[in-house]
C-alpha cells in the first residue's frame, strides 16, 4: 500500500475521502466525454465549423460507421451513443496519462481495478441482454452448438461457458498491459535523459559528452510519446469494437 501511495497519493483537497490521482483523471475523463458528446448533440449546423468541431465529428462518425455498424451491423446503430461514450472515456483516460505532471496526471486504464470494472460492465450488460432476448433457457442453449453429440454436450457446455466469461477478461488484460508497457518505456527514456544530464563528471570533455548524450533519450522520448498517442487511440478502438461484438452476439438470434 505504501508503494501505491508513492505513485498515486491522496489529494489534499479531500484527504478524508482518499481521492487519488486516478480518481481525478476518471472524473476529468468523464467530464470531457460529456462535453464532447453534448456538443455533438447540440450542434445545429449540419457542416461542422472549426478544427475541433470537425475532429469531434470525424471521431463520432468513425465510431458510428466503422465500429458500430461495421462490426455490429445496421441493427446495432442505436448503440452508437453507448459505444461513443465508451470510446471517448477510455481515450481520455489513456491520453491524460501522457501529461507530464505526475502523480496527479496518471493513467487510470493502467490500473487493474479500473479496467476490470470496465470489463465487468460489458460482461454484465451482455449477460443481461442475453437473458432479455433469449430467456434463461435460451441463453444456456447458446453454450451447446446445434448438432453436437449428446455425449460431448457437457464438455462443450463447460468450454463455451468458460469462453463467455474469459472474453470480457481479455478486454481488461489487453488494455491494462498496453497502457502500462507504453508508459513504462517512456519513463525509462525520460530517466535515461536525466541520468545523462545529471551524471557526475569532472573533465570538460566528459561533461560535454554527458550533456550531448541527452539528445538520443530525448529524441526517443518524443518519438515514443507520439507512438503512445497512436496506441491510446488503438486501444480505445479495440475495446469498443470487442464490446460491440459481444453486445451484437448477445442480441443476435442463434439457431
Amino acid at each position: 500500500m505504501q508503494d501505491m501511495q508513492i505513485y498515486h497519493p491522496p489529494l489534499e483537497i479531500f484527504p478524508a475521502l482518499g481521492i487519488t490521482g486516478p480518481v481525478v483523471m476518471m472524473l476529468l475523463s468523464a467530464l470531457l466525454t460529456f462535453l464532447c458528446l453534448s456538443h455533438l448533440a447540440r450542434r445545429s449546423d449540419p457542416v461542422p465549423q472549426g478544427f475541433m468541431a470537425n475532429l469531434l465529428d470525424a471521431m463520432y462518425g468513425f465510431v458510428r460507421e466503422t465500429i458500430v455498424v461495421g462490426f455490429g451491423g445496421e441493427s446495432m446503430r442505436p448503440w452508437t451513443g453507448f459505444a461513443s461514450a465508451l470510446f471517448f472515456f477510455i481515450l481520455f483516460c489513456n491520453l491524460l496519462g501522457l501529461v507530464p505532471l505526475a502523480p496527479i496526471f496518471s493513467t487510470p486504464t493502467a490500473l487493474p481495478a479500473v479496467v476490470i470494472a470496465l470489463a465487468a460492465m460489458v460482461f454484465i450488460l451482455t449477460l443481461w441482454l442475453n437473458i432479455k432476448h433469449h430467456g434463461p433457457i435460451g441463453f444456456l442453449r447458446k453454450f451447446i452448438p446445434a448438432g453436437i453429440p449428446i455425449a460431448a454436450a457437457p464438455l462443450m457446455f463447460i468450454i463455451e461457458l468458460v469462453g463467455f466469461v474469459v472474453k470480457p477478461a481479455s478486454l481488461a488484460i489487453r488494455l491494462c498491459a498496453n497502457m502500462n508497457a507504453g508508459h513504462m518505456v517512456i519513463a525509462v527514456f525520460v530517466a535515461a535523459s536525466k541520468g545523462f544530464w545529471f551524471a557526475p563528471t569532472s573533465h570538460w570533455l566528459t561533461t560535454t559528452l554527458s550533456k550531448a548524450g541527452t539528445i538520443l533519450p530525448l529524441l526517443a522520448t518524443t518519438l515514443m510519446t507520439g507512438f503512445e498517442i497512436f496506441i491510446c487511440f488503438i486501444q480505445a478502438m479495440i475495446f469498443t469494437i470487442l464490446a460491440i461484438i459481444y453486445i451484437s452476439d448477445a442480441i443476435a438470434e442463434h439457431h
